[in-house]
């Protein structure tokens, strides 16, 4: 089941330098794979960050100012999905 930012908490967002991805609220074993995918309004995947860990920084530096959309897969299935807004400086 897909779930909205109740598991995910995102902060601060919107964002102008860098945001934290904080995934600890969704239930995982140590053999679990967890990773997370960015995409633009487009749809087009512009980033993936395997094998997270609780906490993930995001560097503005990599993404131009926008919306972006994010989801959470975990062993191959989505968790969770979200909006993330990148300020220009």
């Amino acid at each position: 089941e897909l779930h909205s930012n109740s598991l995910v908490n995102v902060y601060p967002n919107p964002f102008s330098e860098f945001t934290t991805i904080d995934c600890s609220n969704i239930q995982r074993s140590s053999s679990d794979v967890m990773s997370f995918h960015l995409y633009n309004v487009l749809g087009k995947e512009v980033a993936v960050i395997a094998n997270i860990t609780s906490d993930k920084a995001i560097l503005k530096k990599d993404f131009a100012s926008g919306i972006y959309f994010y989801r959470i897969v975990l062993n191959g299935n989505g968790v969770a999905a979200g909006k993330l807004t990148v300020l220009t400086d």
